[in-house]
């Protein structure tokens, strides 16, 4: 039984050797296993005709071309890159004419230095007004006492009255006097006015400890040069400066 598979597997051995040998495998009518030999790759080749051999030099030419063809889209982005630059140079130049600033001004200062700016040519929207209102501080007030005594006498008035009060000390026009209530407006302070009349208070009244403010900050940002310098060369109400950053 050995010996029948023995020579079984020599036969199949010799079989497969004969279909990878194409000489042998076309005697016995076999179709070749290896099909990268002849001529089965020739049978394969799709127009072999078109193929050509190129020279070195014929061969770098395309490498050549692609690498100018490469230079000039490099140098074409550059160009087109430059461009917005160079537009927005033009408003970077416009924007180059002088900014000059005042304040802070009263409104008498603002009015005479508008007034100098119309003389420069400059319409009323040439320049910027920053306002700025600065509250006032008001009091109901008894005074001003002519002296120690007098103050001393309404001291012990108002006591008697039991009403809050403090007296006012180290200001130029009221001093000496008293207080009887401070207040950030105006119609605050009348309205306890009011309120201390119908409790027998006669000789109070509403002062501003503080007189309300309005200042301006004056700013032209399109003057000319020559604007420039007739600005800071004229006597003016406060002098110009540079602008500040916005």
């Amino acid at each position: 039984m050995l010996r029948w598979l023995l020579v079984l597997l020599v036969v199949a051995n010799l079989a497969v050797w004969a279909w990878t040998q194409p000489l042998i495998a076309e005697k016995l009518g076999l179709h070749a296993l290896d099909p990268q030999r002849e001529p089965e790759r020739l049978a394969r080749q799709v127009n072999p005709q078109a193929l050509q051999l190129l020279s070195n030099g014929a061969a770098s030419a395309p490498a050549s071309a692609a690498s100018t063809a490469a230079e000039t889209t490099a140098a074409s982005a550059a160009t087109i890159a430059s461009e917005p630059a160079s537009a927005s140079a033009v408003p970077t130049a416009a924007a180059g004419a002088a900014c000059l600033q005042a304040g802070p001004l009263s409104d008498q200062a603002y009015g005479e230095m508008t007034r100098q700016l119309q003389q420069l040519g400059l319409r009323s929207d040439g320049w910027v007004d920053i306002r700025r209102e600065l509250p006032g501080r008001w009091a109901v007030y008894m005074g001003r006492f002519a002296d120690a005594d007098a103050l001393q006498k309404k001291l012990e008035e108002v006591r008697r009255l039991r009403l809050p009060h403090e007296e006012l000390v180290n200001h130029a026009s009221l001093s000496p006097g008293l207080t009887l209530g401070q207040f950030n407006t105006q119609p605050e302070a009348e309205a306890r006015l009011n309120q201390l009349q119908q409790r027998g208070v006669r000789t109070a009244r509403v002062v501003a400890l503080i007189e309300p403010v309005v200042q301006h900050q004056l700013r032209v940002e399109t003057l000319t040069a020559e604007q420039a310098g007739k600005l800071r060369t004229q006597k003016a109400a406060a002098p110009w400066s540079a602008c500040a950053p916005a």
